[in-house]
């Protein structure tokens, strides 16, 4: 007879396919307990659609003629696949049946420690990071630690040392990340090894750490790729698509994002592929391929209609939708879609609501009224001044973009100083803000804009030290796309030296300077940045 021991194992070794094999040997013997094996398998190697099988399955199962711990080890496999489909209100309800049965037979005794209770415990802790719980999530994670150490058990320690880590100071953030990492590179499980490459990439890619990033991806998806573990290589390519995107390379950033989508067509995680088709429809929109981005914003749409999505999930896509609807300058259609944004964000939350007053803000500064322009800076200036916690910095960047448009426009018209200080202010806070966020491309677009806010006033020298910066920046992070604006810049500035010479010896009148410099039309195309889907 194999040994339930032996499977967890396996299991805890990476070793999916062999386990699943040694389940086949018992499985007429032991029904229950190689279910609990399959779904727990299924969902660690991403293959959703064959989880859902299995969860059907279970529907049949007379819960009260199991022992106590098959119904355990059943109700936290379970809880546990909810989780990664996620359906956080199933993963809730059989958390708290689990609950019970470990209540009632005493398997929370802290004299016997148990592996049951040890996992029960990273449940409630990841759980509750992802939807509210009577319980303190961190605290029951430390306690899963200390009885992962007393068990001597590598597997248990390194996931909730993971699960840790996303809600831990800085200071020892990574250390608790590279001690996953290492420990399941001990336990020889590839799968979870090249799962923690992704997450420490990720986080690099997060403060600005392009190269390491890329590295940690790279070799995630090298090993993945080995292991032909399809989610793992679409975890890798989401990541990378992530980086080339930051570094302004749109073309690779949607290849990648394309096979993306298929790999997680193949995996049967709707979920996933409506993600993948909401940030396809950002790159698109970037590329200005409004068609192809329609396409794909109003797929992620149908598949989240399908799915029953809250409403907080429609508010992202409907604002790129009315994004394209501007830039085709189709009133109609914006205003239709901004009801929409209105009518959903109503039954959401107060962030939801700043979609709406972003949106509100567009569509009346591309209206031909004076009086709609106006309002659309009131709108962006109350929500700077009143709501700048709250403002996820896409959101952030958005405003400042649309607002230091409309201040252009009245500086072309008025070429009054008082405006060319607002709008440097503007430029010089975003810069401050993007530094401290290691958004780099933003930093760039904010020294350029910079150095020709300098033209403005005549300061030929300080213009070129800004875009300078910004070239230093842009080759450091090997940002491409900026990388080729940049050089642009310089050229264009090398060839209008003598004229912008002359604009100030003359004493030029500001409407002249700001034609000369093209500050209207570059800013229309500057701080271009994703929405990054919740």
């Amino acid at each position: 007879m194999v040994c339930l021991m032996n499977i967890k194992d396996l299991i805890d070794r990476g070793q999916y396919d062999e386990a699943l094999k040694q389940i086949e040997k018992f499985e007429d013997q032991k029904e229950i307990e190689a279910l609990t094996f399959r779904i727990t398998i299924l969902t660690l190697k991403g293959e959703l659609g064959q989880v859902k099988i299995l969860i059907d399955k279970t529907l049949n199962l007379r819960m009260e003629q199991l022992l106590p711990l098959q119904e355990l080890n059943l109700l936290l496999a379970l809880v546990f696949a909810y989780i990664e489909i996620p359906n956080l209100d199933k993963a809730k309800e059989f958390l708290e049946k689990a609950r019970i049965i470990i209540n009632s037979q005493n398997f929370d005794n802290s004299d016997l420690i148990t592996e049951e209770y040890a996992y029960f415990l990273i449940l409630v802790g990841w759980l509750g990071q992802l939807t509210p719980l009577p319980d303190d999530h961190r605290k029951s994670l430390e306690k899963s630690i200390e009885y992962w150490k007393k068990l001597n058990n590598k597997a248990g320690l390194a996931r909730t040392l993971h699960l840790l880590s996303q809600i831990t100071e800085e200071e020892i953030f990574w250390s608790y990340l590279e001690e996953s990492k290492n420990l399941w590179k001990e336990l020889g499980n590839e799968y979870q090894f090249s799962y923690l490459l992704c997450v420490i990439g990720s986080n690099k890619r997060v403060i600005g750490d392009l190269n390491s990033a890329m590295q940690y991806n790279v070799e995630a998806l090298k090993i993945s790729e080995r292991l032909k573990y399809k989610e793992g290589i679409a975890n890798a390519l989401v990541c990378i698509g992530s980086n080339y995107e930051d570094r302004g390379d749109l073309n690779q950033a949607l290849s990648t994002n394309q096979r993306i989508s298929q790999l997680f067509t193949e995996l049967e995680n709707p979920i996933k592929v409506a993600l993948t088709q909401f940030n396809l429809g950002s790159i698109y929109l970037k590329q200005r391929k409004f068609s192809e981005s329609r396409k794909s914003l109003e797929k992620c749409i149908s598949i989240r209609k399908e799915l029953k999505f809250k409403n907080r999930y429609y508010i992202q896509p409907l604002f790129y939708l009315l994004q394209i609807a501007l830039n085709l300058n189709d009133q109609k259609e914006a205003k239709s879609l901004l009801q929409e944004i209105e009518n959903y964000s109503i039954e959401s939350d107060h962030k939801s609501m700043l979609y709406f007053s972003v949106a509100e803000g567009l569509v009346l500064k591309h209206s031909k009224r004076l009086k709609d322009k106006i309002k659309s800076a009131s709108i962006f200036e109350e929500l700077l001044e009143n709501n700048i916690d709250n403002l996820k910095w896409q959101l952030y960047v958005v405003i400042v973009k649309n607002l230091s448009e409309l201040l252009i426009e009245e500086l072309k018209l008025y070429g009054e100083p008082e405006v060319l200080s607002e709008i440097e202010y503007l430029i010089d806070t975003i810069q401050k803000k993007a530094e401290e966020q290691f958004q780099f491309d933003v930093m760039v677009e904010s020294f350029i804009l910079r150095a020709k806010l300098e033209l403005l006033h005549g300061r030929l020298t300080d213009a070129q030290k800004y875009l300078e910066k910004a070239r230093t920046i842009s080759d450091k992070y090997e940002l491409v796309l900026l990388q080729t604006k940049i050089l642009q810049e310089q050229d264009q500035l090398d060839r209008d030296f003598s004229k912008w010479n002359d604009l100030v010896k003359n004493n030029a009148s500001m409407q002249d300077r700001v034609q000369q410099s093209q500050l209207d039309q570059y800013i229309k195309n500057a701080l271009e940045i994703s929405l990054k889907d919740e």
